[in-house]
């Protein structure tokens, strides 16, 4: 069994707890038995250029996870990536980060839709259910753009508007998102995309992984193979917080493999 947290922040995230260091994260890692993480610092794109949130320090992100890669080396492997929210809304801006970082992994993701706010500020316990799944249905068309940039190594948390809706008491039935969703596997499948299995809301005690049970079976039945794992920890205290759980569930789908990434390049480690 290979333990690994490919979806994590520390304090360089503008909604990073205080005491999330470099280090702290790493500390954390060993005492819970990793042996890999990748540290995904936000860098929301759409934030960035319309100064929504505080800048991405990328330099002094980069430097410090240098610095804890050497530091732990045998003990911890360190990778060093970025969340990238929304890079299709400012495509220049997203390239220009990418071409600068030289990231290990580039996780794609989508916490709005184009001209939205992000999906945590919506009031979804007032949303009708045609809007809801309006809402969704076009989540899903913008993952597409998403998938699609160059340089994107996995799709995050693809399910994401789900968290917050199940959070105000909504469920969403996701039969009729089905064609979408198998157009948006295909195109990952064809360009070698990783889908993240995201496992926040097992610890937050939701009942479901993003994307859960259904959704991954599907993704196996499409040839989709490879997987990343992700805590979207904020904070040390909540790393790794639901990975037996998220193991479990993809044991259960029928998958024997995960991906962590190393110089843009997927690392197959086995699950069973």
């Amino acid at each position: 069994m290979y333990y690994c947290d490919s979806h994590l922040h520390t304090h360089f995230s503008f909604d990073g707890a205080p005491e999330a260091t470099v280090d702290a994260v790493c500390l954390a890692a060993i005492a819970r038995g990793l042996s890999e993480i990748t540290v995904t610092d936000h860098c929301d794109i759409n934030g960035e250029v319309e100064g929504i949130y505080a800048p991405y320090r990328m330099e002094a992100a980069r430097d410090a996870v240098m610095d804890a890669r050497a530091h732990y080396a045998g003990r911890l492997q360190i990778n060093w990536g970025v969340e990238l929210g929304q890079p299709h809304q400012y495509p220049e801006a997203a390239k220009a980060l990418i071409d600068a970082g030289g990231f290990d992994f580039v996780l794609g993701s989508l916490h709005n839709l184009t001209g939205v706010p992000d999906f945590w500020f919506l009031r979804y316990e007032e949303m009708s259910e045609v809007l809801l799944h309006q809402l969704f249905a076009r989540a899903l068309q913008e993952m597409v753009e998403v998938v699609r940039f160059p340089g994107v190594h996995a799709l995050a948390h693809l399910t994401y508007p789900l968290r917050y809706a199940a959070m105000a008491g909504r469920k969403v039935d996701l039969a009729e998102h089905i064609p979408a969703i198998r157009a948006l596997f295909a195109e990952m499948i064809a360009r070698g995309i990783a889908l993240e299995v995201n496992y926040s809301t097992l610890r937050a005690g939701l009942g479901f992984a993003m994307p859960d049970e259904p959704i991954l079976r599907l993704w196996r039945e499409m040839g989709g193979e490879r997987i990343t794992l992700g805590s979207d920890a904020h904070r040390p205290a909540d790393l790794a917080g639901g990975l037996d759980e998220a193991l479990a569930l993809l044991q259960r789908c029928g998958f024997h493999q995960i991906v962590t990434y190393r110089g843009g390049q997927p690392y197959v480690h086995s699950i069973d």
